[in-house]
């Protein structure tokens, strides 16, 4: 390993980097052809439609109706029971929406109603049903703690507004050669429901000639579909005046509203020279860059990552998140901003004008997909900007870490001819911190704990659970080297760009408070930032503060793409060409407490908070366990943040102002997923 100060060696990793083949053809999406090429609605928010666990942006204006809102409704024997005044035909199109909550003993159903709007609203997806009897539809919520629950149910029932059963596209350039890819298929029915099953079918004139039936799927849809339907056309006689027609009709041949195809997308082959890399970026939440191997960790946590990325690629030694939470964090990743600049914190509003790293790859012909373990990365918070398919799998359902793996892997394989972006995001290494059996035996009587531990200052109560963390990084050490196996035998390594990092760290009490969020010291902010591919110098660390907010503003530059419309970050290009990064060089972040936020150079911490300042000197106290103790910051580190707040405060209002046009801009949700709540529950977001 070396460090980098040399650009002649620099320049040596550059050209051995780049002595790969020539990057074969590749499809890229030309168009994807949205509402505004069928003559519909279009613009934020997007209408998405999720079948199975993956959401695409679809046609059509899904808008759910309020059809009824029940408040205070008792709990007998644990099932809470309402009549519905519903037609038969809407039944198909009913979602629920309901909040519970124990009786407090003296409870009425008036409390009920006042209490509903200070207590989130969840989508029910099982535990619920709507029963027909001699004087009309039941619904009968039964309450999944028991028959012994006291207390009240809320609830909204919603009507899905149908897509047409026929859409016509207006004019459009179709080239030779090209393919037309479709995804289609049916939404989840309500409680009781089966499946329709459908006929999808698409026709393409033109220039004029005969229309072209290019889809009839008669023949295979005759199953329950639990993931989108797709298919991939191709075209050998295009025309500059082409328009497509979708139809659904049930097997009877009956037009039907009950079927959904997402936006159809144009590919065209790139010739080699002229393709971009793909992109990986995989985000292994809750890992600390100091529990790492390749980052000085005694323990053999991460070999795969040390020798097939580390290795290979470049090593920022000093990353830092923004916010030591997961959706602070990942927002903070994807535009640039900091927690102070972002509008609403962790959440991407449908109205909102800020544009996100998925957008601009998306825009460049880039499929962009995400893979993520369905919490607080969340397409309902706004995650799902940009990206053509969002796939979020329950960790309640599903072993953390492994299924994910798996679809990604999957899609590699799927995907090899396609340019993408692929985002993957895994709690495997979050609190629980379960790790399966075959690394059960690992990091037990090392006598690491007897030398004093791994890591400074942890007390002994913590000890089996850093074990158990170190686990669990090992087995994310062996899922990314499945991964990169897989893209090794589909061809893909040496033209894709690999990005390794994560959101935050993980305390074990070396401050007091484990866990994270609720603290600004290196163990929950400092996290591992590893690149890998085209362009990327090989063997090389770098010094130096940089933040998640300079990864999308390096990944764009390193892509020659646009940069985004707003941010804070910076291009970490230079650095990787030698330019040593300064050792003043702040980067900023904030925590869960009242108006907290600090800064943080190679030499000093600085924070501030309604209650205190607290400023660190590093290069003396990298533990940051003496505080330099002053009434406030010395002017120079006072100015530091004042500054920053008052760049974000604009940044902020700018985005704001340029938002307020939109009615959706603040849009709300229509409750979470049940299984997301379940999946915040199982990692210690919910009580």
């Amino acid at each position: 390993m070396k460090w980098i100060h040399a650009i002649a060696a620099v320049a040596t990793a550059f050209l051995l980097n780049s002595g790969c083949s020539e990057p074969e053809p590749r499809w890229v999406v030309q168009e994807r052809l949205g509402p505004e090429r069928f003559g519909l609605p279009h613009g934020q928010p997007v209408a998405r439609a999720i079948i199975g666990a993956t959401a695409r942006p679809v046609l059509g204006v899904l808008a759910e109706d309020l059809h009824i809102e029940k408040t205070g409704v008792p709990l007998v024997d644990g099932v809470a029971q309402f009549k519905l005044d519903i037609a038969s035909e809407d039944i198909p199109r009913a979602n629920l929406s309901i909040q519970t909550f124990t009786s407090l003993g003296n409870d009425v159903p008036s409390l009920a109603g006042t209490l509903r709007e200070k207590v989130f609203w969840r989508r029910l997806e099982s535990g619920w049903s709507l029963d027909e009897g001699k004087d009309g539809y039941t619904i009968s919520i039964r309450d999944e703690r028991g028959a012994e629950v006291t207390g009240f149910v809320n609830a909204r029932v919603f009507l899905t507004q149908p897509s047409p059963s026929v859409q016509e596209s207006e004019s459009f350039p179709l080239p030779n050669g090209s393919e037309i890819r479709l995804f289609f298929g049916s939404t989840k029915p309500a409680a009781g429901h089966a499946r329709p099953q459908l006929r999808y079918q698409a026709s393409l004139d033109c220039d004029g000639r005969a229309s072209m039936l290019i889809l009839d799927t008669e023949q295979r849809i005759d199953g329950p579909g639990d993931s989108w339907e797709q298919a991939r056309v191709g075209i050998s006689k295009g025309g500059l005046d082409c328009r497509l027609r979708l139809e659904v009709r049930s097997l009877q041949g009956e037009p039907s509203t009950k079927g959904i195809w997402a936006w159809p997308e144009i590919l065209v082959k790139t010739p080699g020279p002229s393709v971009r890399p793909n992109l990986l970026m995989v985000s292994l939440d809750t890992l600390r860059a100091d529990h790492m191997s390749g980052y000085g960790y005694p323990r053999q946590t991460t070999p795969t990552i040390d020798t097939r990325l580390i290795a290979e690629g470049t090593t920022f030694l000093e990353a830092f998140s923004t916010f030591p939470q997961t959706d602070v964090s990942h927002l903070s990743l994807f535009t640039g901003l900091y927690p102070e600049a972002q509008p609403t914190r962790g959440r991407l509003s449908p109205g909102s004008s800020i544009t996100t790293l998925a957008e601009n790859l998306r825009d460049a012909g880039y499929q962009t997909d995400a893979i993520t373990e369905n919490a607080l990365i969340s397409g309902l918070f706004g995650f799902w900007r940009g990206f053509d398919a969002f796939t979020e799998r329950s960790v309640v359902q599903e072993k953390l870490g492994p299924t994910s793996f798996a679809n990604a892997a999957s899609y590699l394989r799927e995907n090899r001819e396609q340019q993408f972006f692929l985002f993957l995001h895994t709690y495997q290494t979050h609190d629980p911190y379960d790790s399966s059996p075959e690394f059960d035996a690992m990091f037990r009587g090392d006598n690491h704990w007897a030398e004093g531990g791994p890591p400074p200052y942890v007390p002994d109560v913590q000890h089996k659970n850093v074990d158990r963390y170190d686990r669990t990084i090992r087995e994310a050490d062996s899922l990314v080297d499945g991964l990169l196996t897989v893209l090794e035998e589909t061809g893909l390594m040496d033209n894709t760009l690999i990005v390794l990092l994560s959101d935050h760290g993980e305390s074990f009490g070396e401050h007091s408070l484990p866990g994270h969020g609720f603290a600004h010291h290196d163990e929950q902010l400092r996290i591992p930032l590893i690149l890998r591919g085209p362009g990327v110098p090989a063997d090389v660390r770098i010094p130096g503060s940089v933040s998640l907010t300079d990864v999308a503003p390096t990944l764009l530059d390193l892509l020659n793409l646009p940069e985004l419309a707003q941010g804070q970050g910076e291009s970490l290009r230079a650095a990787m060409s030698g330019t040593p990064i300064p050792d003043d060089r702040d980067v900023f972040f904030a925590w869960y407490q009242n108006d907290a936020i600090g800064a943080r150079n190679r030499e000093w911490k600085s924070t501030s908070t309604r209650a205190e300042t607290r400023n660190y000197e590093l290069k003396t106290d990298p533990f940051e366990w003496h505080t330099i103790k002053s009434p406030s910051l010395p002017a120079d580190r006072q100015k530091v943040l004042d500054d920053h707040k008052r760049e974000s405060s604009a940044i902020r209002a700018a985005l704001a102002e340029a938002s307020a046009g939109n009615p959706n801009g603040t849009s709300e949700t229509q409750g979470i997923p049940q299984r997301m709540e379940e999946s915040l529950r199982a990692l210690g977001y919910l009580d």
